[in-house]
């Protein structure tokens, strides 16, 4: 009986043993959570199993990201327009066009929305620095826009913005390389602000100049 006892009491631990995870034979653990037996092909292909994994795994996850869409000529051009556009304010000190309120979040707001003016989008006139919260979600945008405009620049002013703009510059058709060029010009002026500035006396003497520069709307 204590025969038997002995070789059953083997079997058991025999039978509870792992099994390595390369070569596949039973082994007897000498550590916690060990996976292999101690033969050491089978540990350093383990090894190198496990890194395959993780690489595979790493790829997955940056191959599963949203890709980033590069902006296009178009849009840098219309991102520096509307920077150079809240310098020219910011020069002359200008509160928000639509609240007369100081701001701390600075859009370049369009005058004439760009959905079904595409005409007037790079125009620096048609843009005029506001609040972050009047250009997205004030529902008196329009109306604080205009009485902005009117109190900052006068009647004839609202008057070229409103009709004058719209209908000198019916077309745009700019090709690539004109955006291109209109695009350097205007890093340059960005980059010559403070020299280029001197002398305006307001906001709207400034635009002309920058437009004249830029030569979209000469």
């Amino acid at each position: 009986m204590r025969f038997n006892a002995f070789y059953f009491k083997l079997f058991f631990v025999y039978l509870f043993m792992p099994r390595c995870k390369v070569c596949n034979i039973k082994f007897e653990t000498k550590y916690f959570l060990q996976k292999t037996c101690l033969n050491e092909n089978c540990i350093l292909t383990y090894s190198k199993q496990l890194k395959l994994k993780e690489w595979e795994k790493q790829s997955k996850k940056q191959n599963n990201k949203p890709k980033v869409k590069k902006k296009t000529v178009k849009e840098y051009l219309q991102t520096d327009i509307n920077k150079l556009a809240r310098l020219i304010d910011g020069h002359f000190n200008y509160k928000c066009i639509d609240c007369g309120k100081t701001m701390k979040v600075v859009h370049g707001a369009h005058f004439k929305n760009v959905g079904g003016n595409e005409n007037l989008r790079y125009n620096l006139h048609n843009i005029h620095s506001s609040r972050a919260y009047c250009n997205m979600y004030s529902s008196e945008h329009k109306k604080g826009y205009v009485e902005g405009i009117k109190k900052r620049y006068g009647n004839d002013y609202f008057d070229l913005l409103e009709n004058g703009l719209k209908s000198k510059y019916i077309f745009l058709g700019l090709k690539k390389n004109e955006i291109k060029e209109a695009l350097k010009q205007v890093r340059i002026c960005i980059r010559q602000f403070n020299s280029l500035i001197l002398g305006c006396e307001d906001g709207r003497e400034a635009r002309e100049m920058f437009n004249n520069k830029i030569g979209i709307y000469k």
